[in-house]
């Protein structure tokens, strides 16, 4: 099954799921520890119309959905070298003040990109390394 065609699937069960969360008082501060009576319901359910397989959709959608409501952001940054403390700061600065969320951050380093870095906001992906530059150049020329 194709990626779309499971996301469209799961999205009713991951608002369900989200909706039931919001309502509990503490649901979404809750999550993660044990499964209550509501959440066996749900397994079951999923269980019963042979759609386990969603769970990591449906979590992925659940995340996505929670985020949304608490106004944040994974925002995750590849860099060709190690980026300094000072350095994350202002860049989640500045990314909090575009896309109006609370940014989390996180970096990783790959040395393959030669120079420059690799942003990822949600759908967005900003490619300002050099090996990206290099592959676009290439393709403008073949």
């Amino acid at each position: 099954m194709a990626e779309a065609e499971l996301t469209t699937i799961a999205r009713p069960y991951a608002r369900a799921a989200f909706r039931a969360a919001l309502d509990k008082t503490d649901g979404l501060s809750r999550l993660g520890e044990e499964l209550d009576v509501q959440g066996q319901n749900f397994i079951a359910i999923l269980a019963e119309y042979d759609r386990l397989a969603l769970l990591p959709t449906i979590a992925d959608l659940f995340d996505t959905m929670k985020a949304n409501h608490e106004k944040t952001m994974e925002v995750s940054i590849e860099s060709a070298y190690d980026v300094d403390n000072a350095a994350q700061e202002k860049l989640a600065a500045a990314l909090q003040s575009r896309l109006q969320r609370d940014v989390v951050l996180t970096t990783a380093v790959d040395r393959e990109l030669i120079g420059g870095v690799i942003i990822r906001a949600g759908d967005t992906v900003i490619d300002n390394s050099v090996r990206g530059k290099l592959e676009r150049l290439a393709n403008a020329l073949s």
